[in-house]
């Protein structure tokens, strides 16, 4: 399906088609070298198009927008009530296939679920939540979620090194949400709300 780009310099307000008669307000990038803004022409938003970013930004094209995707999900409840505190999904097996989404209330679900989840696009940590920790990841808040179907298989991940997640990876973008493996690591240090680990690459 088409894409278009907008690369206006000057910040003006710009409409969004987004599914249906759904519609977006944007203020257009400071610079548009490093980002840029757009939107698919398509019926169904898959979440690599919600993901997806050719700009060194790594911000969604749909930051601010309420989209809907649909996908299986593979964090639920349990890690959301953990310090990860966010749910995950994805509709396929590669990279930019997933995305993490949090909601106003707890939502039972759990791993294997196919849900559809209507949410607020942003790479952007809003009113009091943590920059450090919530900036530059894509993720759809204030969700709606409906439940489709349970007991979908999760044996389908990406086989990945520590050095395809590092921080500064060349795509460690497009794992963000996505289910991986990671073999024969070892856990480097311990910290109060994540944990380093480290293989054979690095």
């Amino acid at each position: 399906p088409p894409f278009f780009f907008f690369t206006h310099t000057r910040q003006y307000p710009i409409p969004l088609r987004l599914v249906g008669s759904e519609m977006c307000i944007r203020d257009s990038p400071y610079d548009i070298e490093y980002e840029q803004l757009g939107f698919h022409v398509i019926d169904l938003l898959s979440i690599g198009k919600v993901q997806y970013t050719p700009w060194p930004s790594g911000n969604t094209l749909y930051q601010g927008c309420n989209v809907t995707v649909s996908g299986v999900v593979t964090a639920d409840t349990a890690q959301f009530n953990s310090s990860y505190g966010a749910y995950a999904l994805q509709d396929g097996t590669g990279q930019w296939d997933g995305l993490i989404f949090s909601t106003d209330q707890l939502e039972l679900i759990t791993r294997g679920d196919n849900i559809t989840i209507t949410g607020l696009a942003t790479d952007r940590a809003i009113g009091d939540e943590y920059g450090y920790k919530l900036d530059g990841n894509t993720r759809l808040i204030n969700s709606t979620i409906t439940v489709n179907s349970s007991g979908e298989d999760l044996s389908d991940y990406q086989l990945v090194s520590c050095e395809d997640l590092h921080q500064i990876a060349d795509e460690v973008e497009s794992y963000e949400g996505v289910l991986v493996l990671v073999n024969n690591v070892t856990i480097s240090s311990i910290g109060d709300y994540d944990w380093s680990i480290t293989d054979a690459s690095g």
